[in-house]
């Protein structure tokens, strides 16, 4: 015999507080979209199940109690050992097919005169205290889930295998190309990506300095200098030594001079007719340039020909999501892949 539901918002308040409650607990973890909806539906979808017996006195449709063990599949899934990067798209779905079996009981088991089903209002609250909860703990829970290598970066010092010089374009994110995370590149960035020569006159040498320390104090083993395509600092240098670009032509142009430094880049590309073809070319120069750059300090000298360091060049294509790499054998750009 079924009870008439009660119309109370104290569903929806228990159904929040339970959601908050399950990921305070599981707060250690990094929330990401699909560990989220596993942990909320999965243990919804069980709570639900109980609710409606005890508030209805009616066994579930069989579409509920499907949807709770697919939910429990991805459940498992996402919170499995790697689950949260290898399975998350998996976990995701399984989740989804959850939360439209939930709904699908709704449209077929409420009647009209019922009005709201009290579980409608739990799956509500449940649902809100989720993403409350999943906004609190994001930042918590990520740094929980890394505390250890935090520390460890911290107390014990920096000590990456790599340094990256690469363009101050906001559209070239080396770490996010290669996967990298926090400590372990050494990353210089400037206009075009470029290395100057070797000139200890007492002026001001960032990327020299920061050559310098890399080699001489952390003892990187690779170098790599990353060029890429649609280079604004390339085409100012393109512009400026095609006459079209007068202002950087001025001696108290700060980027006009550090952009001397590709000129005779320029100059190797005069014999290409297409201007877009020609800039290209000069990206590819700017690495070229900068690697034989490298090799007129002698620190970075010494460390390659002692077999400490290597040098490497790349090119990356924004649009294309392509890598270059440059083969000094050759002296051309081979696809990675």
């Amino acid at each position: 015999m079924s009870s008439k539901p009660a119309r109370s918002p104290f569903d929806l308040y228990a159904g929040a507080g339970v959601t908050t409650a399950l990921l305070h607990y599981q707060g250690h973890e990094p929330v990401n979209v699909a560990t989220f909806l596993g942990w909320t539906v999965g243990v919804q979808m069980l709570l639900l199940v109980a609710a409606v017996w005890v508030r209805t006195r009616r066994t579930p449709k069989a579409v509920v109690i499907i949807g709770s063990v697919v939910a429990l599949v991805g459940l498992v899934l996402v919170v499995s050992p790697g689950g949260s990067n290898s399975f998350d798209a998996l976990g995701l779905t399984f989740a989804l097919v959850a939360m439209v079996g939930c709904a699908l009981y709704y449209v077929i088991s409420a009647r009209p005169s019922d009005g709201l089903p009290p579980v409608a209002l739990a799956a509500a609250g449940l649902l809100l205290g989720g993403i409350a909860a999943a906004f609190l703990f994001n930042r918590a829970g990520r740094y929980e889930a890394e505390r250890e290598r935090y520390l460890r970066l911290a107390e014990g010092g920096q000590k990456p295998r790599i340094m990256m010089i690469a363009c101050c374009d906001s559209r070239v994110h080396v770490t996010a190309i290669f996967g990298a995370d926090q400590g372990e590149f050494f990353i210089h960035r400037n206009i075009a990506n470029l290395v100057p020569p070797f000139s200890p006159n007492g002026d001001h040498h960032g990327t020299s300095a920061a050559v310098e320390y890399a080699v001489t104090s952390l003892n990187v083993a690779h170098l790599i200098v990353v060029g890429h395509s649609n280079c604004g600092g390339v085409r100012g240098c393109h512009d400026m030594c095609s006459g079209n670009a007068p202002h950087l032509d001025e001696e108290s142009s700060f980027v006009g001079r550090w952009m001397d430094i590709l000129r005779p880049g320029y100059e190797r590309t005069t014999n290409i007719a297409d201007i877009e073809e020609r800039v290209k070319a000069m990206e590819l120069e700017a690495v070229r340039i900068s690697l034989n750059n490298l090799m007129t300090f002698p620190f970075v000298r010494d460390a390659v020909e002692n077999e400490t360091l290597t040098l490497h060049g790349l090119w990356h294509d924004i649009g294309e999501g392509g890598l270059d790499v440059y083969d000094s054998d050759t002296d051309s750009f081979q696809p990675v892949g």
